[in-house]
């Protein structure tokens, strides 16, 4: 049976590199919301693209469904911050009958900010932007709880 893993954490929190550990482990197709967004826009800053951002969602997820039927492990790794959307997908796993497993990445805030700073350095004069983002998904990431990382 096929399961839909998913990578929650903050941004910089290198969910990325956890999602393609777990991509190799798994033999996995990773569906990462970054590298479609890249090739869409080619600015991961631009946040101001909802219906892209939008598009973008619909079309991973879609490929998910059908990726998943067929009998493969997929992780989607996306900015899925909130308790609720984690529960959508949840629900949608169980509708399609496969399992499903959180990936959580655990940081403190401390070192996100000495990664934003390091990352800074790449990004040039983003820095107010990349801290401002930071502290507003902060402001709304809602952590796992142990229930929830069981995976029931």
């Amino acid at each position: 049976m096929a399961t839909l893993h998913i990578i929650i954490g903050l941004p910089i929190c290198e969910r990325s590199t956890e999602a393609k550990k777990i991509e190799r482990r798994n033999n996995a197709v990773l569906l990462a919301f970054d590298v479609w967004h890249l090739k869409k826009t080619n600015n991961l800053l631009d946040d101001k693209q909802e219906k892209i951002v939008y598009s973008i969602e619909s079309i991973i997820w879609d490929t998910a469904k059908r990726v998943l039927v067929l009998g493969t492990d997929v992780i989607l790794d996306l900015d899925i911050y909130l308790k609720e959307e984690r529960n959508y997908f949840k629900i949608k796993a169980k509708e399609l009958g496969v399992k499903y497993k959180i990936h959580y990445i655990k940081i403190t805030e401390k070192k996100l900010q000495k990664r934003i700073r390091k990352n800074i350095l790449s990004l040039k004069n983003k820095d107010k932007y990349l801290n401002d983002k930071l502290e507003e998904c902060i402001k709304i990431f809602e952590p796992p709880d142990d229930n929830e990382l069981k995976n029931e």
